[in-house]
């Protein structure tokens, strides 16, 4: 019995949190929504052909396989495009020759110049952007949009000063 009467306080203490937590992901502007969503897919395309067209050739190629999670049979590939100052990761889909642009880092200003934050921007106009409300200086933070497939943007800090962002596209 008081194993339930804590457990029922648990919950109802940790709910209210969780509706929080969703209301604030749902109040991102609509500009930070799109920076999350698209940024270098919409600005360089989501092909490693349309990365290569951009960037020319990358410094390094990183290759893993990996087993298809939907085809066990299916062996995939990870590509990374290793550049000067960022880094491109295709999910590449051997059965239907594809790939899938999973991930980008970036922390040289040649690769955001198409994006509304720029490296060295304040914390503050960083959070100002995401309409965030929090204080206090931080190395790291993250937010994610509320699409049934989150999208990600990752966002550090030296100084108060952004210094590199990562965004993560799923992969379905």
């Amino acid at each position: 019995m008081i194993r339930r009467s804590v457990l029922s306080v648990i919950v109802a203490l940790a709910l209210p949190i969780g509706i929080a937590s969703a209301q604030a992901v749902d109040s991102l502007p609509g500009p930070a929504v799109q920076l999350i969503e698209g940024g270098p897919r919409d600005w360089f395309g989501h092909t490693r052909q349309a990365i290569v067209a951009v960037f020319g050739r990358p410094d390094n190629i990183g290759v893993e396989t990996v087993r298809n999670q939907d085809d066990s049979l299916s062996i995939d590939s990870i590509l990374t495009l290793h550049y000067r100052a960022a880094t491109f990761v295709f999910y590449a889909v051997t059965a239907l020759r594809n790939d899938l642009l999973a991930e980008v880092t970036a922390w040289d200003p040649a690769y955001l110049k198409r994006s509304p934050l720029r490296l060295g921007a304040t914390l503050s106009e960083v959070r100002k952007f995401f309409n965030d409300a929090s204080h206090g200086s931080i190395p790291h933070t993250t937010y994610t949009s509320s699409t049934p497939l989150p999208h990600t943007l990752e966002l550090w800090f030296e100084h108060d000063r952004l210094i590199r962002l990562k965004w993560e596209y799923p992969i379905d």
